[in-house]
């Protein structure tokens, strides 16, 4: 199973689920690390009352730009 937005948004409880997806998308829009303090439904679709703090980075590839700013020669 490859993971994508719409599965992880899934196990967010759904006053949560608004607010994560803004989060997400404004970090691979702006490719800016992210945090973001919500709770999770678990696989058997009970609600995890505790909140989780997760924090992140867009995993796309860096621009051809700054790949060669970055690279040894």
């Amino acid at each position: 199973m490859e993971p994508t937005t719409e599965m992880v948004l899934s196990h967010k409880h759904p006053d949560d689920r608004d607010t994560v997806a803004a989060t997400l998308a404004s970090s691979v829009q702006h490719d800016e690390p992210f945090c973001s303090r919500h709770r999770i439904i678990d696989t058997t679709a009970r609600c995890v009352r505790s909140w989780w703090s997760v924090t992140g980075c867009s995993m796309a590839p860096a621009p051809r730009s700054a790949r060669s700013a970055t690279s040894s020669i």
